[in-house]
């Protein structure tokens, strides 16, 4: 029988494989992408995460986060009933990797099997390599490298967006966000200045590569958010009267330009890829609201005012099912709805839904209450719901979810100035 010590260093080992499992998806595979590196340490990790569990002691808030856990599990079993295809079973799947996630920080981080900076280390450096192959393989599809892994062509806009392992620009974007907001904060908290400078500029190029502009501005967003959180309150009025002034400026030239015509042998094409979508933003509130922007306002809108059809679960990718008879474009919103908490409650219905919501509040309001709270919780809660309408599908990027948990049980853990310096079950003295 293995010993407590032993089970959370195989468990920790496992978890640094499963975290780069999920960075890059189905990219790393044996074999088949079915045997991917995300799948096949699931049950590993699920099995020692559960044998170490049970050989610890746990307090009442320990055993209230796993019963909303168990009761989240037990909803999605039950709107099984209403899947009628493969790709709603595999949804299923990416679900309860968001619960394994969840389980595994939560043990890791509570009984500090590893240190926060040794995290930070593997994070950051899995990060730079997770943009660095998204860049090889961008230049790969236009013929100026070689490409790490198939993909699809996309010559809509006429030219190739950068995509990373993620299948869409958008999914990649926030990525990136998600392990940026969560690394320069543990950065911060580490006194690794040169590492938070790399990290900003490293996420600015990719977000403006992959031509996401909800992205690059909660990009900019984050800085305004973490400014505050850090009561340096002159610099945030220093850069938001420079924002004003410049904003001024960005909407004196975007309401005088004119929409570009896109060709895909153009070697203007990304010029006017990128012209047409600040004119997207202009016409935002158009009546025709067909552009990826508009069709997202007017899919959040519908959803709101159809919500009494929304109380039972449609089953995950049957979104096509409730956006009937709208007065817009509705093709792209019915395969993703762009929006998590949209998406949740149409694939699960109100009250599956509404516990993983729950789960989330009780999070936050259980980090309020505690005295040992770090503001910065509340505020990324806040910005994660805002960075969730970037992609195309959450609930198939378990990824995003790590960054959100590993936040929340840093905020939670007893913080002392020796933290550093303690021995885990990785290292000794």
């Amino acid at each position: 029988m293995f010993s407590s010590i032993r089970v959370g260093s195989l468990l920790a080992f496992c978890f640094y494989i499963y975290i780069f499992g999920l960075a890059f998806g189905s990219k790393v595979f044996l074999v088949t992408p079915a045997a991917s590196l995300m799948n096949v340490f699931f049950p590993v990790i699920i099995a020692l995460g559960s044998l170490y569990f049970i050989k610890q002691k746990h307090d009442v808030r320990d055993l209230g986060v796993f019963f909303l856990l168990g009761a989240f599990v037990i909803s999605i079993g039950i709107t099984t009933i209403f899947y009628r295809n493969s790709e709603q079973i595999k949804d299923t799947f990416y679900a309860f990797h968001i619960v394994a996630i969840f389980l595994i920080v939560y043990t890791i981080t509570k009984n500090k099997l590893i240190l926060r900076s040794q995290l930070f280390n593997f994070l950051y450096y899995l990060y730079l390599t997770l943009i660095l192959a998204s860049i090889v393989q961008f230049l790969g599809v236009i013929g100026l490298g070689i490409q790490l892994w198939h993909e699809e062509l996309n010559l809509d806009h006429g030219i190739e967006l950068v995509k990373g392992p993620f299948s869409n620009p958008n999914n990649l974007a926030i990525i990136c966000l998600m392990f940026f907001c969560n690394l320069y904060w543990m950065a911060e908290q580490l006194s690794m200045r040169k590492k938070a400078v790399i990290l900003v500029v490293a996420t600015a190029i990719i977000l403006l590569l992959t031509l996401s502009r909800l992205a690059v501005l909660l990009f900019i967003l984050f800085f305004y958010g973490y400014l505050l959180y850090q009561r340096k309150y002159k610099l945030f009025s220093l850069l938001l009267v420079a924002s004003a002034l410049f904003l001024i400026m960005f909407v004196a030239v975007i309401f005088n330009l004119e929409p570009m015509k896109v060709e895909t042998d153009s070697e203007f094409s990304f010029v006017a890829r990128n012209v047409n979508r600040l004119i997207a933003i202009r016409d935002i509130a158009s009546s025709s609201g067909n552009d990826s922007s508009g069709i997202r306002i007017n899919s959040y809108l519908y959803f709101f005012s159809n919500l009494d059809r929304a109380i039972f679960p449609y089953g995950s990718g049957n979104y096509s099912n409730f956006y009937i008879n709208t007065k817009f474009d509705s093709k792209l919103i019915s395969l993703n709805p762009h929006s998590y908490i949209i998406e949740v409650i149409l694939a699960y219905g109100i009250i599956s839904g509404f516990l993983l919501l729950g789960l989330l509040s009780y999070m936050a309001i259980t980090n309020i209450k505690n005295t040992r709270t770090d503001r910065y919780f509340i505020f990324f809660l806040s910005y994660f719901l805002l960075l969730t309408n970037i992609p195309s599908s959450v609930l198939r990027m378990p990824l995003i979810w790590l960054f959100l948990f590993l936040i929340f049980y840093f905020c939670m853990l007893e913080s002392s100035e020796d933290e550093i310096k303690q021995p885990t079950l990785l290292t000794s003295d």
